[in-house]
């Protein structure tokens, strides 16, 4: 999973300028000033790419031959939006570590034959070291909510003053989310790593609990109870787990989910991702 970072220059002037003049040219202003996360995931799958035959045994007769297979790394997906499963996979490698360390000789001839098969033929076999073997150390746990701190810092030291109170991350969850352990994950470690703040809600919701302030490009999440806000937030990330597909904007393409949407874009609030990254 790689994560990106970047600050608003000319050239997304030059990309904006059509739009602006349709809608004014202040209409855009705070979205060109807003730094932009990316928090990409590149998916792969193995993909056989040749085979030979070749005796199990070079004792037994010929009928005991079997197909090896070779198989290569294909990328089949680079998501730019929404990229999950950052807190359930970083777990799931430390449960491959656990199985390969305490079965070590039921899992040996298993692990032999995929990393030949990955690896090539000459692979020259295992290391001795069973606790380097499986799933290495996914660090995601770490570096994704350490992206998006950094993200929040460099917002503050831009925008506010010191004695400003300091801004939230907004979530933007769907609805009857049930992928919420791995979004809490993050949310935890964004909290206990480095004392960040973290507010979900949908863009249903956002529609009515966001406000944009259209002298400075502040986004707030008004005083509510519903979220447990006291007293007006101020956003400093909006990190999207929703956004993705139709169906997150049930109100129509004139809708109030699409208003929200818009309200966060044009906004000075970092986006993971802005809409150009969302759609690059």
């Amino acid at each position: 999973m790689d994560i990106y970072c970047s600050s608003a220059g000319k050239q997304d002037d030059d990309n904006n300028h059509k739009e602006n003049r349709r809608r004014g040219e202040e209409w855009g202003k705070f979205a060109r000033m807003a730094d932009r996360l990316g928090i990409l995931r590149s998916d792969y799958m193995l993909n056989p790419s040749s085979s030979q035959t070749k005796h199990h045994d070079e004792k037994q007769p010929p009928s005991d031959e079997k197909e090896i297979i070779q198989y290569e790394l294909k990328q089949i997906e680079l998501n730019t939006i929404a990229s999950s499963f950052a807190g359930l996979s970083a777990n799931v490698a430390g449960l491959h570590r656990h199985l390969v360390g305490r079965y070590e000789s039921e899992v040996r001839e298993f692990l032999e034959e995929n990393k030949r098969a990955v690896m090539g033929t000459d692979y020259a076999g295992l290391d001795d070291d069973t606790e380097t073997e499986g799933v290495p150390i996914n660090p995601a746990l770490e570096c994704i909510p350490g992206a998006m701190n950094v993200a929040h810092e460099n917002y503050k030291e831009r925008f506010l003053a010191n004695n400003d109170p300091s801004p939230v991350v907004l979530f933007v969850v769907q609805e009857g989310e049930t992928n919420t352990v791995d979004q809490r994950m993050l949310e935890f470690s964004l909290w206990e790593r480095h004392g960040v703040p973290v507010v979900r809600m949908s863009l249903t919701r956002a529609a009515t609990a966001l406000e944009l302030n259209e002298n400075t490009g502040a986004l707030t999440i008004k005083a509510n109870d519903d979220d447990n806000i006291p007293f007006d937030r101020e956003v400093s990330v909006v990190y999207f787990r929703a956004g993705y597909a139709p169906t997150d904007y049930p109100d129509g393409d004139d809708g109030i989910e699409w208003m929200a949407r818009e309200t966060m874009e044009r906004s000075r609030a970092t986006k993971c991702p802005c809409l150009g990254y969302h759609l690059a």
